[in-house]
């Protein structure tokens, strides 16, 4: 938690206030200590006049419940409905009760449906709807969220963000860290961390709206000739088949989005040849084959644990260039383990545009970071393909994406159900902005 910052606040059931500050400020930190899963220097946390670091885990998980900013490090059991009971079964519930709770909970989350699901196989969209699902079977009076639309698109977030309100008409207490305001128009107020003042939501919004100004826009790419090319491309989806015959250029920068759950990461995927698809995938004129992919193709993966190697933030860039810009200089000797998720993503966007590559592909690149942070990811990229390589961004921020991107392709114009006849793929040609703030958040 940010150094020499105090302050005192309580949470009534029924109320919902937001934790506001940069990656890495300690947000996260404080939420695992708020629910007794940390030890926060010189801080108590009180429930009913108990100390909840006093607590047996059975006893505190009815007071408290998590829900962590990367889901699965929280899952245990391999389907969602094992999920379900596991976390009922460490709570003692009669057992001929627990078939009932699960249910409900699946209900109120709207996934039913994925209940015999294996969780490896959720998207990483549908997994903050199952972990949303365990703290509702917990039945705790205070819900504790660490930036649960990190991985949502825009409609799927509002859906969360109803039923939020619905427990908090439960008179569930909720606590919730994330970087934007948007979708939390209806939280009473906000705590800065770093600064341990509180603020109302629109007192927030505007001064967001002030950073956002500030900002600098980038200068236009200029793409050159074709470099990526999809030809007859046929990839099966959950949401049908997907069918690509497009063609990116060497300098472009490339925006994908889609609705959660969709299967970008499986094109990502296909692109690595890790997932079989028809038709053809051709680089630089070339067939992709799996012996050439390392020496041609970056792959920044959503979750940036999974590509971690060295035990250190410099063995793993390889060098201190950068740190500062980057806010690691001070966790410089630390495990990339020991970070922040926000601090990883951007050690792993660090890392991997030190190659020298024709394709980068970002899986949510943005994911976990405050607005200055995501906007200094989006300008490394930018810079990258103003260097020749071609960058596709998977990304439900659309806003970043306008701002940064020389194309947009809506991916569900380009499924088997899609009437191609009629519809054409949103592709946005840069254009230089009318308006600073406009351009900002232009759809």
């Amino acid at each position: 938690m940010s150094q020499g910052v105090a302050t005192d606040f309580s949470l009534a059931p029924g109320e919902a206030k937001g934790v506001y500050g940069p990656s890495g400020c300690g947000k996260s930190t404080l939420l695992l200590g708020l629910a007794g899963l940390t030890l926060l220097p010189e801080t108590s946390v009180w429930v009913d006049d108990k100390e909840v670091t006093g607590m047996a885990g059975g006893e505190r998980v009815r007071h408290i419940s998590m829900m962590f900013q990367n889901p699965d490090s929280q899952f245990c059991m391999e389907t969602v409905e094992e999920e379900l009971l596991f976390c009922l079964e460490n709570i003692q519930i009669e057992p001929d009760l627990m078939a009932e709770k699960v249910m409900a909970a699946l209900r109120f989350c709207e996934i039913e449906a994925l209940a015999k699901r294996k969780i490896v196989t959720l998207s990483d969209g549908e997994k903050p709807l199952v972990a949303l699902a365990c703290c509702v079977a917990l039945e705790s009076r205070y819900l504790l969220l660490d930036e649960p639309f990190a991985n949502l698109d825009f409609a799927a977030a509002q859906r969360l963000s109803l039923k939020l309100q619905k427990l908090q008409q439960k008179q569930v207490g909720l606590l919730i860290v994330d970087h934007q305001t948007s979708h939390w128009q209806w939280l009473s107020e906000w705590l800065l961390l770093e600064e341990g003042t509180w603020l109302t939501t629109a007192e927030l919004t505007t001064l967001e709206q002030i950073r956002q100004a500030a900002l600098p826009l980038p200068e236009p790419l200029q793409p050159a000739t074709p470099q990526l090319i999809f030809d007859g491309y046929r990839l099966p989806l959950p949401t049908g088949e997907l069918r690509l015959d497009l063609s990116f250029r060497k300098g472009d920068l490339i925006g994908l989005y889609a609705p959660s759950g969709f299967g970008k990461t499986s094109l990502l995927k296909s692109i690595l040849q890790l997932r079989t698809y028809q038709g053809s995938i051709l680089l630089a004129g070339q067939r992709l084959k799996k012996r050439n992919i390392f020496r041609n193709i970056s792959w920044i993966m959503q979750n940036p644990q999974d590509q971690f190697v060295m035990t250190t933030v410099t063995a793993e860039l390889g060098t201190t260039t950068g740190l500062k810009e980057l806010g690691l200089w001070e966790a410089r000797d630390r495990s990339p383990f020991q970070l922040s998720q926000g601090q990883q993503r951007r050690l792993a966007v660090a890392s991997f545009l030190q190659r020298e590559v024709a394709l980068l592909l970002c899986d949510e690149p943005t994911y976990g970071q405050d607005l200055e942070n995501a906007w200094r990811i989006m300008t490394l990229l930018h810079q990258k393909a103003q260097q020749g390589t071609t960058v596709l961004v998977v990304s439900h921020d659309l806003a970043l994406l306008n701002v940064f991107a020389s194309q947009l392709v809506d991916l569900t114009n380009y499924r088997e159900e899609a009437s191609h006849a009629d519809s054409q793929p949103h592709r946005q040609v840069w254009r230089d902005p009318i308006e600073r703030v406009s351009r900002l958040f232009s759809k």
